[in-house]
Order: structure tokens, then sequence, then C-alpha cells
């Protein structure tokens, strides 16, 4: 099958704005948004409620937990009396009740301008009235981040973003540089492996067996194994991390993984865990890796891996910098050789 690959020509340090045919109707999706004061917050052990009171003076009752907080937002600064601004998806249907009740994805202070929605690859918002639609100018100031606020360069593209700007033109439709765009949506990295990324908010030790509560566009549960690698040592509430995935845990009112790797977030490096080829391509095809002089090699365990091949191994790539091309170049500063049971 042959694939059509649309790259964006500006080059940027986060971002590349490439696409496929959406797989849905995206212009469907709708993004309702509710201004007010603050009435009540609730908090039980499942959800945390905020009860807003509108502009219009109606009520709306807000399940925050997984909520993306925008302008500095801090949790503490919820509270009764705050104006905030709490954005939702209205293509959802809503049930019969007063209150309405409504799962926020994105809040803010005040009334900020924020456009939370879907954008094709060039720009342009996925919107079915043209009067409702805005164009994005991408240049190497604006940043693009996770939910959890880390820089990335992954495609946002047909993805659930909110989009932060000050000011847009009166053209049809208006055009701005936002400065920050956050992609809302959590997905696989590539084939067997999910990356897995967020700030840790509690550490939950059973048995001798660490459990890790982590906070992103919602909340998830990460559970080590006998084998899972600490590329940084010791994990803390309120660190920001990266993990790797082979397999969902038991099920649990949250997303639950075993891990195979956890690492603290660095603006500094580049990891990813995946299985290579012989050509040392990844097998998500996105990264190949080009083994240099001062690579070092070792084993999970510290030890020199004494192998000549690397082919089909679970490796942990750390590196720097990498080429735009596709898929991506890098000589690495390091390769860990995890442990499995059975190597291929």
């Amino acid at each position: 099958m042959k694939r059509f690959l649309t790259i964006c020509g500006v080059a940027l340090a986060f971002c590349a704005l490439t696409a496929a045919a959406p797989k849905k109707d995206l212009s469907g999706f709708s993004a309702g948004a509710v201004t007010g004061l603050v009435e009540s917050v609730t908090k039980t052990e499942t959800r945390t409620e905020i009860l807003i009171a509108g502009e219009d003076e109606n009520r709306t009752v807000f399940f925050a937990d997984g909520s993306v907080y925008l302008s500095g937002l801090k949790e503490s600064e919820i509270k009764k009396g705050a104006l905030l601004t709490a954005y939702y998806d209205a293509s959802k249907p809503q049930t019969m009740i007063y209150p309405p009740q409504r799962t926020a994805l994105v809040i803010s202070k005040g009334k900020l301008n924020v456009k939370v929605g879907y954008f094709d690859a060039n720009g342009l918002s996925y919107d079915k009235n043209p009067a409702n639609q805005l164009k994005l100018n991408i240049t190497s100031s604006v940043k693009i981040v996770d939910v959890s606020g880390v820089a990335t360069d992954r495609n946002f593209a047909d993805k659930l973003v909110a989009v932060e700007y000050s000011a847009a033109t009166r053209s049809i439709p208006p055009q701005t540089t936002p400065s920050k765009i956050i992609i809302l949506e959590t997905a696989p990295e590539s084939k067997g492996f999910t990356l897995l990324n967020g700030t840790v908010k509690k550490v939950i030790k059973t048995d001798g067996i660490k459990t890790y509560m982590v906070k992103n566009v919602n909340k998830f549960y990460i559970t080590e194994k006998q084998n899972t690698f600490y590329l940084d040592g010791e994990i803390k509430v309120g660190d920001k991390i990266i993990a790797y995935a082979e397999e969902r845990a038991s099920a649990r009112k949250m997303p639950a993984y075993n891990v195979t790797v956890i690492a603290k977030y660095s603006a500094d490096r580049n990891i990813k865990a995946d299985r290579f080829d012989e050509n040392l391509i990844s097998s998500d095809g996105k990264l190949k890796l080009v083994i240099g002089d001062n690579t070092k090699i070792v084993l999970q365990d510290g030890k020199d891996f004494q192998s000549d091949s690397l082919a089909n191994r679970k490796l942990l790539a750390v590196y720097g910098a990498s080429t735009k091309s596709i898929p991506a170049i890098t000589t690495p500063d390091k390769i860990i050789v995890l442990f499995e049971d059975i190597v291929p």
C-alpha cells in the first residue's frame, strides 16, 4: 500500500504537521464553554465536582478529574469564588438533569482566548460552521506540549488539542499564531509498546511492588514488574515521568499498565523503548539507530553486552538530536538491552 505523507516545511523544534485522512468526521466535534464563579467544590474518593454559576446565572456541575489546567491555573486555586472557564465536549448527548453535568476537558482562569478542537495538517480547525473556524500559523516560537506540560514533537493534526492565543485577525477564517498548543490525547507510541507520561501524584507500595498514580489528560496507574528498568533511580511524588508498557494490568476504575521502563523527564535527552530490526529501525518505523564509536551498549544490569546483534531485541535507546527524516536517524549515547524471558 502506498503511503502519502505531507511534511511540513517549517523548521520546528517540537512539531511536524503530518496527517493522513481522518478516520472519522472530526467536524462533528463541538466544544462548549461555561465562564462563571465557582459556587462549590466537592471531592469524593472517585471524582471532583465543581459547581459553576455561568454568566447567564445557569449552573453547571463539572467533573474535573483528568481536566487540563491552562494559564498557570493550580488545583489549589479552584475554590469557591474563583472565576473560571470550563470547556467540554458539547457534541456528546446530555442527560436530562438539573443542574446539567459535564466532564471538563480544560479549565482556565477567567476568560481567555482558547480553542478546543481538532485541526487539519494545514492548521485549519474542523468546524462545520465556517464562522467558528480558526487557522493556526505555526512558527518556531509556538510551544507544543502534552497534557503534563512536557514539550513534544508529536504531530497534533487530527488530534484533540487546546490552543491558547492572544489575538486573531478579522479575516475569514481568523488567523492566529498561538502561544501554546496542548495535545489532549495520549496515544500508543509504537507496536507492542505504549508510551505513557505525566506527573506522579501518589506512590503505593504493596508487598514490595510499587504502583504509581499518574496524572495526564486522565489519571492512570503504572505498576512495576520484576524486571522493570528505572533509568533514573527512585521515582517520587511530583516527578514528571516517561514510561513504556507492553501490557495492560488487571482492570481498575482507572487504566492501569505494567511498565517495562520508567524514567524521569529531561529536556536534554530523548528515550525510546522498542524492538529494532536488523537495520536497527524501530518497529513503528519512526527511528533508526546508527551505532557510533562512543555509543555505550550495556545490559539492564549494567554489564557489557557481549553479543554481536541487537536485532529483534528489546532495547532502550537514550539519545539527543535526530534528523527530521522518516525514519528519524540518531546516533544514541547509550543502548540498554532490556531483560526478557525469551530473546527472539
